[in-house]
């Protein structure tokens, strides 16, 4: 999920190192970095040729601007010290291209949980490093890692174009509207009409969802399904929100207060899972 750090007291405690490839060492040390920076790099090109092929099956818009920033991706490493976060290149023949490239970064459960909501999140992106960070999961499938992914690389794109909203709200409503057609692009053509169907719950969150396994099959694990229902949670709200006709207030801000609000919900879990 997207909480930018543009709104974050965090920002300033993601820095950038020198950009610099990984010095060689000698000996078995040297085979095992050079082994874990491989695995690196093929698990980023494995998730950008994901998202490809995800974006491949929209409509979207800006679905060309998408793809080109796919090509411009690079390894980055991340390194944890006093609190902080630092990254660097892994691919030497890429030093000094930083501004040219988007950064994408694996990053432990505990190195995420120093980013804004970071226990809630599975990927994040980074304004000031222009870096997608992604907590290092197992037991999420490819394809709903690729969604997350593609998520941030939106607010990447609408960053890079100057699109992006300045209330953190009103963007992630606005990217949160995109992300709709990724989930119709996933799921079976019984995905609209289940959001409308759904749209008639009083609280659709305190429902289950056994019907959501036959358009999306079955989740891969219970991270994935709550993934995967806050999701078409939230669409299913902003649905329901833009049913309203009586309000005089543009539906933009009015999906933006509706993600306010369950934001909040999401922050006040956060601190409770902290507080245990």
């Amino acid at each position: 999920m997207a909480f930018s750090f543009r709104h974050s007291a965090l920002c300033g405690s993601l820095l950038l190192s020198a950009i610099t490839a990984c010095s060689p060492s000698n000996g078995d040390a040297d085979f095992q970095r050079r082994k874990e920076h491989e695995s690196t790099i093929h698990k980023r090109e494995r998730l950008v040729h994901n998202a490809r092929v995800l974006i491949k099956k929209t409509q979207l818009p800006m679905r060309n601007e998408l793809l080109k920033l796919l090509g411009q991706t690079a390894s980055v490493e991340v390194t944890h010290h006093q609190g902080k976060l630092f990254v660097k290149f892994l691919e030497q023949n890429l030093r000094g291209r930083m501004e040219h490239l988007l950064g994408v970064a694996f990053v432990t459960s505990e190195q995420m949980e120093l980013l804004p909501l970071g226990h809630q999140s599975m990927a994040q992106y980074s304004p000031t490093l222009h870096t997608m960070i992604m907590r290092e999961v197992t037991n999420v499938s490819e394809e709903w890692e690729a969604v997350s992914f593609t998520h941030e690389l939106l607010h990447a794109e609408r960053t890079l174009s100057k699109h992006a909203a300045v209330d953190h709200c009103e963007e992630e409503a606005a990217v949160r509207e995109i992300e709709g057609q990724l989930l119709r692009a996933l799921s079976s053509e019984e995905y609209p009409d289940l959001v409308e169907q759904m749209t008639s719950y009083a609280a659709p969150e305190d429902i289950a969802y056994p019907d959501f396994d036959r358009v999306f099959g079955r989740p891969f694990s219970e991270e994935e399904r709550v993934l995967r229902d806050s999701m078409i949670h939230i669409q299913v709200l902003f649905a329901k929100e833009r049913q309203r006709k009586t309000s005089k207030v543009p539906v933009s801000a009015r999906l933006a207060k509706v993600y306010c609000d369950v934001e909040q919900a999401m922050i006040k879990e956060s601190t409770r899972h902290r507080a245990k």
